[in-house]
């Protein structure tokens, strides 16, 4: 503590020997107040400085004759703090309040320099002087403010992190969190156990790393909470403390978009891998041109996902296997696939199709129907001719797929579905939306995934490959094989009934042996125009020497279409130069 000194020379005696006493007194109170260890000074009422000392000398760095009667003590305190020094000076004379004896204050040198002062004051017994005293606390007071600015910028840095901070002792207490973890939790759950704070458990989590941290190891780890369900990932180091650990500070990050994104890659490449071993077919899918590739990508990608897909194609192209491979390979493979023919539902049951009803909504219902959507719930729904669908129907359709919920009818409890919906059509939705015969939120609620179906004449490099397929389900046993001319008429046809009809015309066969095929509508593929005059394999042959001959005819034709161009060439059969390569030297064609 800093100790007051009495005035000095007040009041001298009259006798000699007083005078001498005064003057021994007098000579020990200069040398206190000289040799205090302190800068002190003493002030008048006025404020003005009418004793300094050494001390004060070098923190000032004013000569002690430039200050003493000369200047004020206000002259050398920072102007923030004047006016408070100022309210003391007052209040320590007129006894209204109780000024402080010790505070602290800011003062400037001679340089301009401000310094931090530890300021201990009290006025001197009869007089109204004040006696100053002060320590230098600058060297304290600059660590103070880089530790709060340090702190300061942590909180800053803490605050931007993109996860979750706490620290706990030993027996799982927390000690902090940050705001963002508050925010997460709904309180500030310091002094609490951290597993019930975080993941809502009574007993210490079957995941927790305490031991192997308060053992001073950092540990990473992921995690699937049972609180929310989402995936974290966590960092947990050791905080030390002469040489012990203290406590556990843990840094935490939702991650689960992130694992999501990994298990929707980690699907799509099992099933690319699966399916690279025979891309000649997905599924029950047939084909292997570079249309049906694009097709079986399609497939992949709106399996991954839960949007609203929509086959377009003509009809017998394979719509609803398209669609029932999306499902077989998706999330909602174990749940139901309802196919609906929304062109054959009578105008007047469309309503009740799909949504259901209850006793007594409308006459006949005697019991509760459920509709298409509740049937298919958590599963997929398969609109096939969607282009059909009522346009009054559309906004209540597009209500329960948007989320909104529907109403069965004649019932008024709203059900929420948890439909996949894949629609076909071979209409032009596009046009009818501009012809006002659907409506445009609708059609772009169902628009989001398009996969398009080549029709069969586009396709006919595939015409051997579905024959064998086919041929190999109707006629297991073989007792109708494909003649030559059988093949040739298979393979000039147009196929304006797509798969569907190739499969129908091969079922004739067997059955009756002999095609009657549709005249052609459209022209001819240029590939397959094979010449008459080639020699045919004889009907003995079965049906691997009829494909064999018949793609040496095609790949044959192409190369000389193309002068013997393969990229070209390759790319009219709808595979790539080196599988063209391949099948050249398997027919010694190159």
């Amino acid at each position: 503590m800093l100790n007051s000194i009495p005035m000095l020379d007040e009041h001298p005696p009259e006798s000699p020997t007083g005078e001498i006493q005064a003057r021994h007194i007098n000579t020990i109170y200069r040398s206190i107040f000289e040799n205090t260890g302190t800068a002190t000074i003493i002030v008048e009422d006025d404020m003005t400085i009418v004793k300094a000392n050494a001390k004060f000398e070098e923190l000032s760095g004013y000569k002690c004759r430039e200050i003493e009667g000369l200047k004020k003590w206000p002259e050398f305190v920072h102007p923030d703090y004047v006016e408070m020094m100022k309210g003391f000076h007052i209040a320590r004379r007129t006894g209204q309040l109780h000024p402080p004896t010790e505070y602290e204050c800011q003062v400037f040198t001679r340089e301009g320099v401000t310094r931090d002062i530890q300021m201990k004051v009290g006025l001197i017994p009869g007089t109204r002087q004040s006696i100053l005293s002060f320590m230098d606390i600058t060297k304290r007071k600059e660590a103070e403010r880089a530790l709060l600015k340090n702190n300061i910028e942590i909180r800053d840095i803490i605050s931007m992190i993109d996860g979750y901070i706490y620290s706990c002792t030993s027996d799982y207490r927390i000690e902090f969190m940050n705001h963002r973890l508050i925010e997460r939790t709904g309180y500030d759950g310091t002094g609490q156990y951290c597993y019930k704070v975080l993941h809502d458990l009574d007993v210490p989590c079957p995941f927790c790393v305490n031991d192997r941290v308060f053992a001073g190891e950092s540990v990473h780890w992921e995690v699937k909470s049972p609180r929310d369900d989402h995936w974290y990932y966590s960092v947990n180091t050791p905080v030390f403390k002469n040489g012990r650990v203290i406590k556990k500070q843990s840094v935490i990050i939702d991650i689960t978009e992130r694992k999501k994104a990994e298990e929707k890659l980690q699907k799509e490449n099992a099933i690319l891998k699966q399916s690279v071993y025979n891309r000649s077919k997905f599924g029950r899918i047939i084909g292997q041109c570079s249309r049906m590739q694009e097709v079986y990508k399609n497939i992949l990608q709106a399996a991954a996902t839960d949007s609203p897909v929509i086959v377009y194609g003509e009809s017998g192209t394979g719509k609803e296997l398209v669609a029932r491979a999306i499902h077989e390979i998706s999330d909602r493979n174990t749940n139901p696939f309802i196919t609906v023919n929304c062109g054959a539902i009578p105008t007047n049951l469309l309503e009740s199709e799909f949504f259901g009803h209850v006793p007594g909504a409308f006459t006949g219902a005697d019991r509760i129907k459920k509709g298409h959507l509740e049937i298919a719930h958590q599963g997929t729904l398969f609109m096939d001719e969607i282009g059909e669908i009522e346009k009054s129907l559309q906004p209540k359709l597009l209500r329960a797929i948007e989320g909104g919920g529907y109403t069965p009818v004649g019932a008024e409890t709203l059900k929420q579905p948890d439909v996949r919906i894949i629609a076909a059509t071979n209409r032009d939705l596009q046009q009818m939306v501009a012809e006002r015969r659907m409506r445009s939120d609708f059609f772009y609620r169902i628009h989001v995934i398009p996969i398009y179906l080549p029709p069969l004449r586009e396709r006919s490099g595939d015409l051997p490959l579905l024959i064998d397929h086919f041929m190999g389900q109707i006629d297991p046993r073989k007792t109708r094989p494909i003649s030559a001319g059988i093949m040739d008429r298979l393979m000039r046809h147009n196929w304006p009934g797509n798969v569907r009809e190739l499969q129908n015309a091969l079922r004739q066969y067997v059955a009756l042996g002999r095609l009657d095929l549709a005249p052609p509508k459209f022209p001819r593929n240029p590939v397959t125009q094979l010449s008459s005059d080639i020699p045919f394999p004889t009907e003995d042959d079965d049906l691997q020497d009829m494909i064999k001959v018949y793609e040496k005819k095609v790949i044959s034709l192409a190369l000389h279409r193309h002068h013997w161009h393969r990229s070209k060439a390759a790319e009219s059969l709808g595979i790539n130069r080196r599988t063209l390569f391949k099948k050249m030297k398997q027919h010694d064609l190159d």
